[in-house]
């Protein structure tokens, strides 16, 4: 998620700044710089231990697997809380639980190439019901947990989301001035939700997004309050 929003806001710094090319350049390439000795630590960690410095995760393809499963919903857990693990289990080799995470994880990766190979559209199909199921919720979410809970989750992240998309809507429409600004917030949720909807999605995967969601519910909330006292002192 990272590594895709990282290209995304370097395209909008780009595009949105007005200083010279050079100067774009220079920042971009600085910021580049201070990231790669952040990093740095783990590559080498990563070259020391499995011989690939840019193995970030050694379980990518397992998410990318139990994502992409045909019939999978999104979600880790398929009818009556039963883990998407245990119910393909099945599918998997043999020896497969004798192999090393590395050969597990190249293992899982064939296993995601062959549904993709033998129906693209149906595959497809799944990554876009994430994008939706990313940012609602999918058929299996909360079967681990009480009914009650998951309704009062659905409640209180609706008060969320309906105001949070009113204000966007208005900058798009009638705030244009402010178009790039919220446009980082944007690809922001664009790199969260595609890398999602490439693996698999819970509802705590979002967790990181609300708070930049709670931003424009404010801004609604706002609009009211003033409307109300404006309404209060024209009577």
């Amino acid at each position: 998620t990272s590594a895709v929003f990282i290209v995304f806001a370097v395209l909008w710094f780009y595009f949105t700044t007005h200083y010279e090319i050079k100067k774009k350049l220079l920042i971009i390439f600085a910021v580049a710089g201070i990231a790669a000795v952040i990093i740095s630590p783990w590559l080498i960690r990563s070259q020391i231990i499995f011989k690939n410095p840019f193995l970030f995760t050694t379980n990518k393809f397992e998410c990318f697997w139990l994502g992409n499963i045909p019939g999978s919903s999104g979600s880790l857990f398929t009818e009556r809380g039963i883990t998407l693990l245990e119910k393909h289990k099945s599918d998997l080799p043999l020896d497969f639980f004798k192999m090393d995470e590395l050969k597990q994880s190249l293992c899982l990766m064939e296993l995601t190439k062959g549904y993709l190979k033998s129906d693209p559209m149906a595959f497809m199909g799944r990554i876009l019901k994430k994008v939706y199921y990313f940012w609602y919720f999918s058929p299996n979410q909360g079967s681990a947990y009480p009914v009650l809970w998951m309704k009062l989750y659905k409640f209180l992240y609706l008060l969320i989301l309906l105001p949070a998309m009113f204000a966007m809507a208005r900058v798009v429409i009638f705030r244009k001035d402010k178009l790039s600004d919220m446009a980082l917030i944007g690809l922001f949720f664009l790199a969260f939700t595609s890398a999602h909807a490439l693996y698999y999605v819970e509802a705590r995967h979002r967790l990181a997004v609300e708070p930049f969601l709670l931003i424009f519910t404010a801004n609604t909330a706002v609009m009211f309050k003033n409307l109300i006292v404006r309404l209060k002192q024209g009577n």
